[in-house]
């Protein structure tokens, strides 16, 4: 209630604060619908000068809670706006990150197990001399075993699948 006043009363940068805090509020309730109104209203009112790295956060956020309650098309252009602000940030590794959910949507959507995977090795090759990516290798990978499961190929999927597990 407090961030459409803000919002309302032209005060964007607080009404970006306020929402931003309270979606994060919401999606601990598992109240994504409210939570993803909140990331919108905050997007809505982002100050010019937000650092990239809070914007892509706020991006990411928005995106998981678009995808939790299967808004899939929104959560995919959401995801790649996501990673091209990690990317703006120079923040490689949770740019890469962003790539095993926008899968997941694109998966759902439609897009060809070639494309899906192309994006996944693509995500695990700008990794390369990251430091401290396996968490996020290990994600990528699960994402590409995944990719090749569901499409129903599963002796390409598991040997893939055991190394995300090692990592």
């Amino acid at each position: 209630f407090l961030t459409m006043h803000l919002e309302g009363a032209g005060r964007a940068a607080e009404a970006f604060v306020v929402a931003g805090r309270a979606a994060a509020a919401a999606r601990r309730l598992s109240a994504h619908h409210e939570a993803l109104g909140l990331y919108q209203r905050a997007l809505r009112t982002a100050p010019p000068d937000v650092p990239a790295a809070i914007l892509a956060a706020t991006l990411e956020a928005a995106a998981d809670s678009a995808a939790t309650i299967d808004q899939n098309e929104l959560a995919a252009a959401t995801y790649v706006a996501a990673r091209a602000a990690w990317q703006t940030a120079g923040r490689r590794r949770e740019a890469a990150g962003v790539v095993a959910q926008l899968v997941a949507c694109r998966h759902l959507l439609g897009d060809d197990l070639d494309s899906r995977v192309a994006m996944l090795h693509q995500a695990l090759a700008e990794l390369d001399g990251v430091e401290d990516a396996d968490p996020v290798r290990a994600r990528l990978k699960a994402g590409l075993a995944a990719a090749f499961m569901l499409d129903r190929r599963l002796d390409a999927s598991i040997p893939i699948a055991l190394e995300a597990r090692s990592l």
